[in-house]
């Protein structure tokens, strides 16, 4: 046993405060989304999630992954 693994043990074994876990459905996200999609057709609204934000979510990794290949610069969603 290594002087890492007691520190691993010791982090493990010790808390402070209360914890509290909130109750997470288990859902199909696809299918959320899809029923939401759906509810937003028949009542006429506009999706929060659109064409617009589905561009800018996949701009993003875009952008990080330019950024990357370019050493850090900065550049333009």
């Amino acid at each position: 046993m290594s002087h890492g693994d007691g520190l691993y043990e010791l982090l493990l074994s010790c808390r402070s405060g209360d914890i509290w876990t909130p109750r997470v459905e288990q859902t199909e996200a696809l299918k959320v989304e899809l029923g939401y999609f759906i509810e937003c057709v028949a009542k006429g609204q506009t999706p929060f999630n659109d064409g617009i934000a589905t561009s800018r979510v996949v701009r993003m990794p875009e952008a990080a992954d330019r950024s990357l290949r370019e050493r850090g610069r900065v550049g333009q969603l």
